[in-house]
């Protein structure tokens, strides 16, 4: 999901994101907790009208290449009553490390201007 992320940042990730295998192999290390199934089903319209109800500042960035960026997400994002998008162009998914110095410009001028405001 990441193939602008040069090799040598993903060999650095390898090392604090996976570990190595007897056989040699690798296997990202995870919370095990994150592979439990959830009590409740997720329900797209409740989902949405939690999104609708948050009154706080929030930045959406977006990959420009996100194979993720569906209409549907898209309208989730637009329920935010105070949203501010981001675009970061030339990524897809995992902006934070195809292009890690543009995606920490563009959280670092929407928390400059929460400051400025509240």
């Amino acid at each position: 999901m990441s193939p602008r992320t040069s090799d040598a940042h993903l060999e650095a990730l390898i090392d604090q994101a996976a570990e190595k295998l007897d056989d040699g192999r690798y296997r990202f290390r995870f919370d095990p907790r994150h592979r439990a199934p959830s009590p409740v089903a997720f329900d797209a319209a409740r989902f949405e009208a939690f999104l609708c109800a948050m009154g706080c500042p929030t930045l959406v960035v977006w990959g420009a290449k996100s194979p993720f960026r569906t209409p549907e997400i898209t309208q989730r994002a637009a329920c935010l009553s105070d949203v501010e998008e981001a675009e970061v162009a030339g990524v897809g998914h995992n902006l934070h490390h195809e292009a890690p110095e543009a995606t920490a410009a563009v959280i670092r001028r929407f928390i400059a201007g929460a400051r400025a405001e509240g």
